[in-house]
């Protein structure tokens, strides 16, 4: 299991966390993720110590276009994860070291 969710959670309008609801994913990561209000969940995932279901992801700051959030990695730790929404839907993200982009879909049934 993952352990405590890292992160302190700032005051953010509901209609801009509600605005990132839904089934994201990215090849560059080892999960897909299911964001809900403030808290990213697993699914499909595809890494030793990650389950479906497990928090992966806690938005902090969201600033116009610009998240702050905390991400856990497969290396076994929370990174401070910076996200810029694009205007073509995609979040353009990166924890300084790495950079991935993550694509809104549609979640097929299982």
């Amino acid at each position: 299991m993952i352990g405590l969710l890292a992160g302190c959670a700032h005051d953010v309008p509901s209609a801009t966390v509600s605005a990132l609801d839904g089934f994201w994913t990215s090849s560059q990561l080892d999960y897909d993720l299911v964001l809900s209000g403030m808290i990213g969940f697993a699914e499909r995932a595809r890494a030793a110590g990650i389950q479906d279901g497990d928090p992966v992801l806690r938005l902090s700051a969201v600033e116009g276009a610009r998240i702050t959030a905390r991400q856990w990695m497969p290396d076994g730790h929370w990174h401070t994860v910076r996200m810029e929404r694009k205007a073509d839907g995609t979040l353009s993200c990166t924890d300084g070291t790495h950079s991935w982009t993550l694509e809104r879909k549609t979640m097929a049934a299982p």
